[in-house]
């Protein structure tokens, strides 16, 4: 069980990793170049960037509810900003309505 969490966290880390090398150097490249209109583009990148993968870990990761055992998926705004650790996020059950540190169920 520990292995597919471990798997998911490893396929986030380096989708992370990728996005992040293509896009520093487009900031690099278009922040000087194009002015104003290159950080509008860069900043855009990065927005989306940040969108695919909040949008992607949403759809992928289910958490359980420590007071009733329930099992649910969160919206991708309740992913983005709700505190989490690696393991936890502290969101509303749908079931029980508690607000807790639900763990990542496998």
């Amino acid at each position: 069980m520990a292995g597919s969490k471990m798997g998911g966290t490893l396929k986030m880390a380096v989708g992370i990793s990728v996005l992040l090398i293509a896009i520093i150097p487009l900031g690099i490249i278009f922040a000087p170049g194009f002015g104003a209109v290159g950080v509008v583009i860069w900043l855009s990148a990065v927005a989306a960037a940040v969108f695919t993968i909040v949008r992607y870990h949403s759809q992928c990761t289910s958490y359980k509810c420590p007071s009733c055992g329930t099992t649910f998926k969160i919206s991708i705004l309740a992913d983005f900003f709700s505190p989490h650790t690696p393991e936890k996020k502290k969101v509303r059950c749908p079931a029980c309505g508690i607000k807790d540190w639900c763990e990542v169920a496998d």
